[in-house]
């Protein structure tokens, strides 16, 4: 696994982050093509980046340095890490986000993909 040291203020932190795993990240959205955040949730997006803006600047700030170092638009940045918790991905599709805002390292925002999941009423066993 490689070791990423991220250093000063939140879009510095963001932006190391972004020219360390630029590849990826674009390799990661070229493979989400069909991901979309559907019209009726947008207004659920565009509130959320503005409770961000007045309560976690730093977030924001982040995905700002993010995008620049990975050479894609804060949109993307913020569909990545947060906003895939309302976009349509192609079915069966199971994922989890947690946060944290006390934590020993300062606030801690990730995003899981537990797998393709199963179709309704469809089991591993099955």
């Amino acid at each position: 696994m490689e070791k990423i040291v991220l250093r000063g203020t939140s879009f510095e932190a963001g932006k190391t982050h972004g020219v360390a795993a630029r590849e990826k990240i674009q390799k990661l959205l070229d493979s989400m093509d069909c991901a979309r955040i559907r019209d009726e949730k947008k207004p659920f997006v565009t509130a959320t980046w503005h409770y961000l803006e007045k309560h976690f600047a730093e977030i924001l700030d982040e995905l700002r340095g993010l995008a620049e170092g990975a050479e894609i638009t804060p949109e993307q940045a913020f569909f990545l890490t947060a906003g895939n918790s309302f976009a349509e991905l192609p079915a069966p599709h199971q994922c989890s986000a947690v946060a944290w805002r006390n934590s020993r390292e300062g606030v801690v925002l990730f995003k899981t993909d537990d797998g393709p999941g199963f179709p309704p009423g469809d089991t591993e066993e099955n």
